[in-house]
């Protein structure tokens, strides 16, 4: 056997042997499928360090590209600065000389006013009403695992019990 089968490819033969080794009686064939049962776990062994030594690669290029994503993120942020600079330039110029509208080249450039918008003060989000606030109400599920009575969570509603929360579990594995 070799390691050009998928892990859950070798991982059912391997259920496979374990049941005629179960199943068969005769030592010559118990010999044989012993033997046979050593070699695909030495290819399943080589097999999971391959994928590990894959996700290893993987890990390694994502902290590659994540790097290169930052770079191309600082140049775009960058240009964006400089092309914003650039318009407060042009935006000087024509309201310094008390230009509305005019044609540079292929461009038309004009100065236009923008709508009304509400500039708050440091105070305001203390002492506004909230009449004119949008409350954003955001589960809190550490206070709601600590409250938990039997894994779940809930309120009684006249002869009903409606479950809000429950506890799950899963695994995970550790990779050193």
């Amino acid at each position: 056997m070799d390691t050009k089968y998928s892990l859950y490819e070798m991982d059912e033969q391997l259920k496979a042997i374990d049941t005629l080794l179960t199943e068969n009686e005769d030592p010559e064939t118990q010999e044989i499928l012993e033997s046979a049962k050593t070699e695909l776990e030495q290819n399943i062994g080589t097999k999971m360090e391959s994928i590990l030594r894959y996700m290893s690669d993987c890990a390694g290029r994502i902290d590659t590209l994540k790097a290169e994503v930052q770079r191309i993120q600082k140049k775009i942020k960058a240009l964006d600065n400089k092309r914003e600079f650039l318009k407060g330039m042009c935006k000087w110029y024509m309201e310094a000389n008390q230009i509305d509208k005019k044609d540079f080249g292929t461009y038309t450039v004009t100065v236009a006013k923008t709508p009304a918008k509400v500039v708050l003060t440091d105070d305001a989000e203390t002492f506004l009403p909230d009449q004119y606030c949008t409350i954003t109400k955001t589960p809190n599920k550490t206070a709601i695992k600590e409250a938990m009575t039997d894994g779940e969570l809930f309120v009684q509603v006249g002869d009903q019990k409606i479950t809000l929360a429950t506890l799950e579990t899963g695994t995970t594995i550790r990779i050193k």
